[in-house]
């Protein structure tokens, strides 16, 4: 019999975005999201968000709030849940502040 020593293998990972938080923490969100675009790909195209202004999604996103602040759930159009596409446009801002696209819908603008 020998002693046999098994060390887990070494991954510098401390520090780094643990990715797990969201998609274990959050997959009601993500999935919501996720049919949301899938709505929209199918109605328009896959991506087609990209090719409009961040200040249109706020304008919707101000809209799926105000729908649910009024008691309304899901959306008229899609069937699916207001929150889910108040989250998927807030997710296209974003994304379309972050590719230089538009300035802040907000009015603030980087320093």
């Amino acid at each position: 019999m020998t002693d046999e020593v098994v060390i887990d293998g070494l991954k510098h990972d401390s520090g780094k975005v643990q990715m797990g938080l969201l998609f274990n923490g959050m997959p009601n969100a993500i999935a919501g999201t996720a049919e949301v675009l899938t709505f929209g790909a199918q109605k328009y195209a896959a991506h087609s968000w990209k090719n409009v202004k961040a200040d249109r999604y706020l304008d919707a996103f101000y809209r799926h709030m105000m729908k649910m602040h009024q008691g309304e759930t899901h959306d008229e159009d899609s069937g699916l849940p207001h929150i889910d596409h108040a989250l998927t446009n807030l997710m296209f801002i974003r994304e379309l502040m972050t590719e230089g696209q538009d300035q802040d819908p907000f009015g603030v603008e980087d320093e």
